[in-house]
């Protein structure tokens, strides 16, 4: 019988995949995963969204729109639970369910689909939003 010294639960709150192609700005983007396990900008709510670029991923930890590019094949950082910071592709109100517009941006949930966040503060398009990464499936009725 082989003997572990670990519990084999990941505690950390962050994992790193490869980029499967280059991202012009990881940071605060929501992030999906390819057929082979690489990294991709999410681009809609009907795939599993894994986490959130962390702010201090890509080319450097600048908050000025012009840095966090990563290449393929280079790594991407990702928050997967707990509490971060996300790119707000739409007005956010506190409380508001959040998923993914076509570039990655967090926007309030409309319609059934995969959920990334919960925002625990209001934002403004284009603005970084505190969030609560929450990963489930909702249903919302049309």
């Amino acid at each position: 019988m082989a003997t572990y010294t670990t519990s084999g639960i990941q505690e950390s709150v962050t994992i790193t995949k490869p980029a499967a192609a280059d991202i012009a700005d990881v940071r605060g983007r929501a992030i999906a995963l390819d057929n082979n396990g690489n990294a991709v900008v999410a681009s809609d709510a009907t795939k599993p969204i894994i986490g959130i670029g962390l702010l201090t991923a890509g080319a450097s930890n600048k908050l000025d729109g012009t840095d966090g590019a990563v290449k393929a094949g280079e790594d991407v950082d990702i928050q997967v639970t707990e509490m971060g910071y996300g790119k707000a592709g739409a007005a956010i109100t506190a409380g508001a369910q959040l998923t993914t517009d076509a570039t990655g941006n967090l926007i309030p949930a409309a319609t059934t689909g995969y959920v990334v966040a919960t925002a625990l503060e209001s934002a403004a398009s284009g603005a970084f939003v505190f969030v609560q990464i929450t990963k489930y499936h909702v249903t919302i009725a049309g």
